[in-house]
């Protein structure tokens, strides 16, 4: 009985259709069974394909992610994911050039303009990473993870003038997230404010995954408000 229902199900409402739904919804081992089932039927069906890779990169293996993206037809979508992938196993050569085919067959794709800036930043061509996510942000102004990595690349260059409004805004836009408050921490500390340092350090580390690093800067805050005690437990903590 089971087994029927799903399959009326994925008649009913479409199979490519329902595995998106199922991967939205968070229910990864119904989405990936449907996408094993589906690769059976047709190995280079690009749905499956995507959506397992997209498992496979979120469990923390982007080598076996890439792998399934690559056996995919080309599509803009799937490019730029390959290049992040790419990017994570550190090929970030590789990534520039993937990402800059996915622009080639869709110019104004943000993700893929969002992250090629930030495989540019990785080289260190941070003129080119600049023009690039500024073109990102004048596209998408709403969105706080390009503005978090316009600022990156601004301070890259030495300017945290400009780094610092868009640290604000991207916090104005999503208050939650822990990298944008890290980010603006370490602005706020290099340029002499510790105590609003610590403040974003502090709201930061329930949300990063890298949390030695943000322990090791909030420790730097607080040794430069002189409380030493405090500092060599976020020194003990991060080690």
């Amino acid at each position: 009985e089971t087994a029927y229902r799903a399959l009326w199900d994925e008649w009913r409402e479409g199979a490519a259709p329902r595995l998106h739904r199922l991967y939205a919804a968070g229910d990864h081992a119904a989405a990936a069974s449907l996408a094993h089932r589906l690769l059976a039927r047709d190995p280079a069906h690009v749905e499956a394909l995507h959506v397992l890779g997209a498992l496979a990169y979120a469990a923390g293996d982007p080598a076996a992610a890439a792998a399934l993206l690559a056996r995919a037809p080309e599509q803009a979508d799937i490019l730029s994911d390959l290049g992040v992938m790419q990017r994570a196993q550190g090929n970030p050569v590789g990534a520039e050039q993937t990402l800059r085919r996915a622009l080639a067959l869709e110019p104004d794709l943000l993700p893929a303009l969002g992250n090629l800036g930030n495989v540019l930043l990785d080289q260190g061509r941070t003129a080119e990473a600049e023009a690039v996510l500024s073109r990102a942000v004048e596209q998408a102004p709403d969105e706080a993870w390009l503005r978090r990595s316009l600022a990156l690349v601004l301070l890259a260059r030495q300017d945290a003038a400009g780094a610092e409004p868009q640290l604000r805004r991207a916090l104005a836009l999503a208050p939650d997230d822990a990298e944008v408050h890290e980010t603006l921490g370490a602005l706020l500390s290099q340029s002499g404010r510790p105590v609003e340092a610590a403040q974003h350090h502090l709201a930061a580390l329930p949300g990063l995954k890298d949390k030695p690093r943000c322990l090791s800067n909030l420790a730097i805050a607080l040794q430069m408000q002189a409380r030493h005690a405090e500092t060599e437990q976020c020194y003990r903590h991060a080690l």
